[in-house]
């Protein structure tokens, strides 16, 4: 089993997502997933920024496009690879 990075956290945040999809089910506009999970880390006292535009590095470079991520808690840096 891969061992998660902010394990105490993460555990947390997929809770709030399945509080969000017990209540609410499918079918919403995304916007209004994001209001509800939100809702769930106010009422956690987790951390974040809605919206937060983060720089896109791709072997050494730096793009000038941004990218907008959702939801950033605990002001964790989110790590992707391609």
């Amino acid at each position: 089993m891969t061992e998660l990075l902010y394990e105490e956290l993460s555990y947390k945040l997929i809770g709030a997502a399945k509080e969000v999809y017990k209540e609410l089910g499918r079918g919403f506009l995304e916007s209004v997933y994001e209001d509800a999970f939100c809702y769930e880390l106010d009422k956690l006292n987790i951390a974040y920024e809605r919206q937060k535009e983060l720089d896109v590095h791709y072997k050494k470079v730096i793009f000038e496009r941004k990218y907008k991520a959702d939801v950033i808690v605990e002001n964790k840096n989110p790590c992707f690879s391609v």
